[in-house]
């Protein structure tokens, strides 16, 4: 899959764009405090073939999100609950990184 963004956003504006495209969102869904996860792109960490992975972690900020046309199911998960998932790949790398920058950043609050 191949994905395409406007030259005129910035990244995280045209995932966020496209992530409700692919959701069925409310207008008033606001998404604050993204900061970069990080950009995965082992060639080899997927056998299927060479995925590239850029993953934020932002706050819901108001709205719910539900499935849409190209997405079964939406659900929210604690930490916890994570450590019994089977996460594909190396996916799991990214959720745990996800979860320490978000000890990171509650610390500084």
């Amino acid at each position: 899959m191949v994905e395409f963004f406007s030259s005129s956003a910035t990244l995280f504006r045209s995932l966020l764009n496209k992530l409700q495209q692919d959701l069925t969102v409310p207008p008033n869904l606001r998404c604050s405090g993204e900061s970069l996860v990080g950009i995965y792109d082992d060639p080899d960490r997927d056998p299927r073939e060479h995925v590239i992975s850029i993953a934020f972690l932002c706050r819901i900020a108001d709205g719910e999100t539900k499935p849409g046309a190209k997405v079964d199911a939406v659900n929210s998960v604690s930490e916890a609950e994570t450590k019994n998932l089977e996460i594909a790949f190396d996916r799991n790398k990214t959720v745990k990184y996800a979860f320490s920058m978000l000890k990171n950043l509650e610390a500084l609050l």
